[in-house]
Formats: C-alpha cells, structure tokens, sequence
C-alpha cells in the first residue's frame, strides 16, 4: 500500500520529509523490521520477556534498518524516512495494521455466547 494512502486512511496528523512509498508492514521492534518495508512504531512502553520495554531505545539502531517511514509522536532528527507524526503511536500502529489487512473489521462476524456457570468474568 502507499503511504499516502495509510497517511489518509489512518488519521495522520503530521508528516515531516514525506515521499512516496510502499509500504508492506508495522513493526515496533528492529527484530521485526528487518524484512524491508516496514513502519517503525516508537512505541512508549510495551511488555517484552517479562520487562517493560520502549521502543525509543532503538533509536540509534533506525538508521540501519530498512524501514520506509517512522511513527513518533515527535520528530526525529536525522532520519531520512517520512515521519508521521501523531499523538498516539500505539494507536496509529493498529490503525496501519488494519489498513495494510484491507480493513478485516468490515466483514467480520461476531458472535456472543453467554450462559449462567462456567464464566469467569
């Protein structure tokens, strides 16, 4: 999908040093970014192996990655990618996820059980 395409779909407030791009996925941890034309999702906190994480602390990492634009909730200097700036990167991830999966939530069934024993909640 283009950028531009996710920038309108997903709600982007911002883009600083927009080019056009495909882009085939989100990631928020280099691990997961390495495969080429990704987002990057600096991401404040996120459970990883039982510690608290932040994306931000691969920040010098970025450089080397392949990725084709950045999600921050502020510029990052020095990174030649598009950045996308927006007040919630956590949740413009989802929203990119969503766009890239063609949007699943539209044709998808949901179906309720419910009953007297049994439940937990």
């Amino acid at each position: 999908m283009r950028l531009s395409q996710l920038i309108h779909g997903a709600g982007i407030e911002r883009v600083e040093g927009f080019r056009e791009v495909e882009v085939d996925g989100v990631a928020y941890h280099p691990e997961n970014a390495r495969d080429g034309n990704k987002l990057f999702a600096c991401i404040d906190e996120y459970h990883q192996s039982n510690e608290w994480a932040t994306s931000r602390a691969y920040l010098q990492e970025l450089s080397t990655l392949p990725i084709v634009g950045l999600l921050t909730h502020e510029p990052i200097v020095g990174l030649e990618v598009p950045q996308l700036i927006v007040s919630d990167p956590r949740r413009a991830m989802g929203e990119v996820a969503r766009l890239l999966a063609n949007c699943p939530d539209r044709t998808l069934r949901v179906i309720g059980v419910t009953g007297t024993n049994g439940k937990t909640t």
